[in-house]
């Protein structure tokens, strides 16, 4: 089997391994074969942490919050000044209708 670039060992096809090198293949072989097969056998049960419940509790309570916030900066800000009051009430004082 010819070499890939940038690996080390032998070069050539004729050349044969040491022990030495033979071991370390095997032993590489072996350990290779083993990691794959961790993947087959039955799923690793996820720890399943409270941050996770809890980050969607706090997501959904701000995003029900929100215009809950909004509508009553606007309604504060609206019947809080005065000013603001009376030009928003001032044309129905003039509307023959009511």
């Amino acid at each position: 089997m010819p070499a890939v670039s940038g690996e080390s060992g032998p070069a050539t096809e004729g050349q044969e391994l040491s022990p030495d090198e033979r071991a370390e293949l095997e032993r590489l072989r072996a350990e290779r074969a083993r990691l794959r097969g961790q993947g087959d056998g039955p799923a690793r049960r996820q720890r399943f942490s409270w941050r996770t419940p809890v980050s969607i509790v706090l997501i959904v309570l701000g995003c029900l919050l929100a215009p809950v916030a909004v509508l009553s900066v606007w309604a504060g800000n609206q019947v809080s000044d005065t000013g603001r009051w009376v030009a928003s009430v001032e044309p129905l004082i003039h509307d023959p209708a009511i």
